[in-house]
């Protein structure tokens, strides 16, 4: 099941979460996927940052989540956003 939420302040970053960050740009535009594993929920995690603000989709399992990554990532290429170098492990996750 799909679930697609905003993220305000108490979308915070957990500890227990290993993440993985793509950044993508077009024009003058930037956009920022972050897919994750949250080991606590056991659930995997699409989160899009961009200037319309935060946003995550949530999946149960691994086959549905890197079919949706995979499908992102296809819709992105078609609409002429362009990633910006490899995408970076985060194990640490943000330091805000």
């Amino acid at each position: 099941m799909l679930r697609l939420e905003p993220l305000g302040a108490e979308g915070r970053i957990e500890e227990n979460v290993e993440r993985m960050i793509w950044i993508y740009e077009r024009g003058d535009a930037t956009m920022t996927l972050e897919t994750r594993f949250d080991r606590d929920s056991e659930t995997y995690e699409l989160i899009w940052h961009d200037a319309d603000g935060s946003r995550v989709e949530r999946f149960a399992d691994q086959s549905t989540f890197q079919s949706r990554v995979t499908s992102v990532s296809n819709a992105l290429s078609e609409q002429r956003w362009r990633q910006s170098g490899p995408p970076a492990i985060d194990p640490d996750g943000w330091k805000l």
